[in-house]
């Protein structure tokens, strides 16, 4: 984990009253954790997490270092994301505009 990159994140993310960011470009969940596969990566405070399916599962953890890897199946994608989102202590996210 790149933890300066990381840090300024989460301190932006902080500006703008959000416990946590979530990332779905894959250059940047690749800039900020190194993982290169699909997914989601969520960043708080708190800890971070990569959120994928099973398909890349493996991958995300030998390209990561500090990040919790949490697969979800059969589509439960949001209840997966409220999972970490609680583990985390996130109640309000910040995210990438232009990838909505």
């Amino acid at each position: 984990m790149n933890f300066s990159r990381v840090n300024k994140l989460i301190t932006q993310a902080n500006i703008n009253n959000c416990s946590g960011f979530m990332l779905k470009d894959t250059k940047n969940i690749q800039y900020f954790s190194g993982y290169t596969g699909e997914g989601a990566a969520i960043i708080s405070e708190n800890g971070c997490a990569i959120i994928t399916d099973s398909r890349y599962t493996e991958q995300a953890e030998k390209q990561t270092d500090g990040y919790d890897i949490i697969t979800f199946e059969g589509g439960k994608y949001l209840d997966t994301l409220q999972d970490v989102c609680d583990k985390l202590n996130i109640d309000a996210m910040c995210y990438e505009a232009d990838v909505v």
